[in-house]
């Protein structure tokens, strides 16, 4: 009986803490630095690496490495330029490629691309 108890109570610490952990969202990041007191609104970072996969991925990398697009990874690009280049598009990246509140989620994970 102990036998079958010990690893109960193990799986239940975990799955308890796992729970509590989620929902406090501890390890949710912050405004990357490079936005503060930029005056551009951010979006979710998550959603946002979900706009760059279907929107920006296929010219500037998976990983932001680069590609058709230029390398988007550590340039420490400020998010008022990027949020400029979405709107007004430029080269063969075409304006308002995203907007609204992918836009937002999109400027928000590409910021942290490209923090240094």
């Amino acid at each position: 009986m102990r036998k079958a108890l010990r690893p109960l109570a193990l799986f239940a610490a975990v799955t308890v803490t796992t729970v509590v952990l989620a929902t406090l969202h501890v390890f949710k990041p912050g405004t990357p630095k490079a936005a503060v007191g930029s005056g551009v609104k951010l979006g979710d970072i998550y959603r946002g690496e979900t706009v760059y996969s279907q929107s920006c991925a296929s010219c500037h990398g998976a990983d932001g490495g680069g590609g058709v697009g230029p390398a988007l990874v550590g340039r420490g690009i400020p998010v008022t330029r990027i949020k400029s280049q979405i709107d007004a598009g430029g080269g063969v990246m075409p304006a308002q490629i995203v907007s609204g509140q992918a836009e937002e989620d999109a400027i928000a994970y590409v910021a942290s691309l490209t923090a240094k």
